[in-house]
């Protein structure tokens, strides 16, 4: 667009007391004339235009190197009364004459111009006032000539037209055309010629900014209705003649000014199509005592945000800071903001310590960074955490060490934990840390020797069975509800309930010899129920025991693969008499059939030479089949 601010101070020197520009519209064209049949003339009366003193100013592009066209003309067929800007052969020249002896002309075309006939845009100016005429070329004077006889106004009965008159028609682009009662200085049009005008500016007669886009009329930005008529579809094109209006700016609110000795200024400027630099002044007071570097946001006619990170700032201390922009049209500031440079905590995660099976000790560094803080740890079963203990007070200048000690864990159950902490910059967490309680340690002695696996089943809560021997025959739950772990007869245990299980799916299967005891409680007399099993294929060493129908205790065994036959051994344990034990059991020496036990029974299997007994187990009354 050329425009989209509603109102625009007319800023630097020249056109004192113009006022202020009001309702801009914005756009981006011109219109394009074709040197043949199109042009645009205006309404009125034939004397409206007859004005002195004058100032014609417009944008013109063209490549019409040869022959004449007349750019703007208000003239009769002769040269003795209007004025006229003409391009001939490329050569731009000016005139105005009231009568065959009053005039200001040479002979030759008249003002003097220079060759603009190269398809860049050119900005051209002719004034007119008792001291004769001038002819400006992009903001300078290229010649001037005295008046012949009286000076005054002319008085004919032509029209005012754009790209026709007596000359012929002109080839070429024209924008931003304005008409003036009075004559404007060099100083005037030198520092004005890249602006939009201002439309009330004190004597603007006639103000053609060429933006519509569509249309035969081209407006009168002036108000005062001196609209001009398109004859025979001239173009409108686009891109518009390079003017525009001084920068506008907004300070946005300063980013990242919570990150101790630096942070981020912001701004917004619209350039308004015209080559424009932007920077920041900041300091402690508006005296602003630094600025950034500055930066080159170009020609064109949007806003665009800048910004730019500061360092060397003092915590704790507030600083002021505006956007800054210049282009053709001058230097502009945006309004002051101010910040605080502060500093949320530093926090250090450390390990953990004194893990014992239930508990441990999570430990962290905290600095405060200048400012009251507070600091804390979260933990929990996962990064969701749940638990905190209270807040502390840190030191406001020293690193503080702070840690917490964590009880009522579970064994071999990972614990997330992390330190937070906070200040007036804001709250920060460290990563996630984890470390994982320990395992009970079993009894040390020869109990423990070719021990494979051990699942005390004491975890309380979650789907694993964790193997606690050391090894990594972990159990997996299947089928369970949340209220599957029970209190057992040593700690913790699992109810099933005939349809749920635990699988282990990498146990190795023993070859040779091979022991297994567990505590068990049924409060019925289920029909073939599997209390453990390595079972389901060929391989040796798989091994079955539970309770067949009737609730007796039975126990298979495979020794060597498919080849050899399954031994098995049928307890025929019934409440509430216990018959002798089958032929293939007898009791171990210094053991005893053990009376039926209303709670729970300890079972145990043996093969081969050796005897693996739990430490529960080996207090208690044991059956133990060997086979």
């Amino acid at each position: 667009m050329k425009a989209t601010s509603k109102t625009l101070i007319w800023l630097l020197a020249g056109f004192p007391c113009l006022g202020v520009a009001t309702g801009a519209s914005g756009g981006e064209f011109a219109v394009s004339f074709n040197g043949t049949n199109q042009s645009a003339a205006a309404s009125g009366t034939s004397a409206t235009y007859n004005l002195f003193p004058l100032t014609l100013m417009l944008w013109v592009k063209t490549d019409q190197a040869n022959g004449s066209g007349a750019i703007v003309s208000k003239r009769n067929n002769t040269l003795t009364n209007g004025y006229e800007i003409v391009l001939t052969n490329g050569q731009l020249r000016a005139f105005y004459a009231r009568s065959a002896n009053n005039y200001i002309f040479d002979g030759d075309g008249g003002v003097n111009g220079a060759f603009i006939a190269d398809t860049n845009w050119h900005h051209l100016a002719f004034a007119v006032d008792t001291n004769g005429g001038r002819l400006y070329l992009d903001g300078a004077l290229q010649d001037s000539l005295p008046w012949t006889g009286p000076a005054g106004a002319i008085n004919n009965t032509a029209s005012f037209q754009l790209a026709t008159g007596p000359e012929g028609y002109f080839r070429g682009t024209i924008d931003e055309v304005s008409v003036w009662t009075s004559a404007l200085t060099a100083a005037q049009i030198q520092s004005e010629y890249r602006l939009y005008v201002p439309t009330n500016a004190p004597g603007l007669f006639a103000y053609w900014r060429c933006d519509e886009g569509v249309a035969s009329t081209v407006r009168d930005a002036t108000g005062n209705s001196h609209n001009l008529s398109l004859a025979n579809s001239p173009l409108w094109v686009s891109p518009a003649a390079p003017v525009g209006y001084a920068p506008t700016l907004l300070t946005q609110a300063a980013t990242d000014t919570n990150f101790g000795p630096s942070a981020t200024l912001n701004g917004t400027v619209t350039p308004y199509r015209l080559n424009t630099l932007a920077w920041f002044q900041w300091g402690t007071t508006t005296n602003y005592s630094n600025s950034t570097p500055m930066q080159v946001l170009g020609n064109g006619a949007n806003p665009l945000n800048i910004s730019q990170i500061i360092n060397g700032l003092t915590l704790k201390s507030n600083y002021n800071f505006r956007v800054a922009a210049s282009n053709f049209a001058g230097v502009t500031f945006g309004t002051n903001r101010v910040f605080r440079a502060i500093q949320p905590p530093n926090v250090v995660a450390g390990a953990a310590t004194a893990v014992g099976s239930t508990n441990g000790t999570i430990n962290a560094a905290v600095t405060a960074n200048m400012l009251p803080a507070l600091a804390w740890f979260e933990w929990g079963a996962t990064t969701n955490y749940g638990n905190t203990n209270g807040a502390q007070s840190l030191a406001v200048t020293t690193p503080t060490a702070i840690s917490n000690v964590l009880n009522g864990l579970q064994p071999a159950f990972a614990v997330h934990w992390r330190v937070a902490a906070s200040n007036e910059a804001g709250v920060v967490k460290s990563a996630d840390q984890m470390f994982t309680p320990l395992l009970p340690a079993l009894e040390s002695n020869s109990f423990t020797a070719g021990l494979e696996a051990y699942w005390p089943f004491d975890e309380t809560s979650g789907t694993n069975a964790w193997d606690w021997s050391g090894g990594t025959s972990h159990g997996r739950l299947l089928n369970f509800p949340t209220n599957n772990w029970q209190p057992g007869r040593v700690n913790g245990a699992l109810r099933f309930n005939g349809t749920n299980y635990v699988i282990v799916t990498n146990y190795p299967k023993a070859t040779t010899n091979l022991s297994v005891a567990a505590w068990i409680w049924t409060g019925s007399r289920p029909a073939n129920a599997t209390i453990a099993r390595n079972w389901g294929d060929s391989n040796a060493g798989q091994f079955q025991f539970g309770l067949s129908s009737g609730g007796f205790l039975q126990a298979q065994l495979q020794l060597q693969g498919p080849t050899t036959a399954e031994r098995s051994c049928n307890s025929k344990a019934r409440r509430p008499q216990l018959p002798p034990p089958p032929a293939c059991c007898r009791p171990l020496r210094g053991c005893m059939w053990p009376s039926w036990l209303t709670a729970r029974h300890c079972i145990c299997i043996r093969t081969g030479r050796k005897s693996l007994r739990l430490p529960i187990a080996a207090r208690l009354p044991t059956l133990r089949c060997r086979l």
